[in-house]
């Protein structure tokens, strides 16, 4: 690992040791930056969850300039938010907190990953992170398309809204897709894991708060087995988020993720959405091909990191 080409002025403590409201002023300026770089509302109470499960944060006397939170969940450690102010040196901050970030987790007994999805980050943070550990860090794609009435897809599907009676049927097409080839995300590779994803974003306002009525499910019409599925949430007053979109693998290339997909573009334009934002893994270039058929172009990329010990 290399170390920061700078290290910057200030102290490491732990995440959990700082009062709540010491650090509203950083997470409101994390908020504000997001917005205006990538039309993405953070989540602040999900952020007050995630410091209580612990993390680190770089003080300037007693100014937090950047904290990243941190979860055990079993042999892995999860990254969830990291963020430094940029009032101040930021890039340095960001690093500086992985780096203590992903050594404290390897000191910890039994721990042999270090995982997360980092939206935020500076390009040259990426370019070092990528550099420390080759073929361990992958990159994701945030595309954006416009909400619109643009309803295509396969004609023979049974075109149904979400439903809570779904998610048990939701969850086993999620792990069989999981299993070919394997998948790269903690919440999908354990067997409660798919269950486990889904009631975070339907009930716990993971990807921002759950839009029912822009979700949908694709029902074969002979045999009731579900095809596919989509789930849609809100980022901000009138920003979309497609938080889910899985489609069983015997029934790709029908147009069945088209159908699920511009229905919910075009329920989160009647809710008052003027885009939708989703996010894609650089190497996926089915569902990549998909989206920007559908009107989606890149706007950001990002790390997702496996790293391990």
């Amino acid at each position: 690992m290399s170390a920061p080409a700078q290290r910057p002025e200030g102290r490491l403590q732990d995440l959990r040791a700082v009062a709540p409201e010491a650090l509203a002023p950083l997470l409101a300026e994390e908020d504000a930056v997001l917005w205006d770089t990538l039309r993405w509302r953070t989540n602040q109470a999900l952020g007050a969850a995630a410091r209580g499960a612990g993390g680190v944060v770089w003080l300037d006397g007693d100014r937090p300039l950047g904290y990243l939170s941190l979860a055990l969940d079993g042999a892995e450690a999860l990254a969830g938010r990291v963020f430094a102010s940029r009032g101040g040196p930021w890039q340095a901050v960001e690093r500086t907190l992985l780096e203590a970030a992903i050594r404290g987790a390897f000191a910890v007994p039994g721990v042999q990953t270090f995982s997360g999805e980092l939206l935020g980050l500076a390009p040259a943070t990426l370019a070092w992170l990528k550099a420390s550990w080759p073929d361990q860090v992958g990159l994701r794609l945030l595309l954006e398309a416009p909400a619109a009435a643009t309803v295509q897809g396969s004609a023979g599907c049974a075109w149904v809204p979400w439903d809570e009676a779904l998610r048990v049927p939701a969850s086993g097409l999620l792990a069989r897709n999981a299993a070919a080839p394997p998948s790269p995300f903690a919440s999908y590779r354990a067997p409660e894991g798919p269950a486990r994803l889904l009631e975070e974003l339907v009930t716990r306002d993971t990807c921002g708060a759950f839009e029912p009525s822009a979700s949908f499910a694709a029902l074969d019409p002979a045999t009731g087995d579900l095809l596919g599925f989509v789930l849609a949430t809100r980022m901000g007053p009138d920003q979309g988020h497609v938080a889910q979109l899985a489609v069983a693998a015997e029934t790709r290339r029908r147009g069945v993720g088209t159908g699920l997909l511009h229905r919910s573009l075009e329920s989160l334009a009647t809710l008052g959405c003027r885009s939708a934002h989703l996010t894609a893994d650089q190497d996926n270039r089915g569902a990549l091909a998909l989206y920007r058929r559908s009107g989606f172009q890149e706007r950001h990329v990002f790390p997702h990191l496996r790293l391990r010990s």
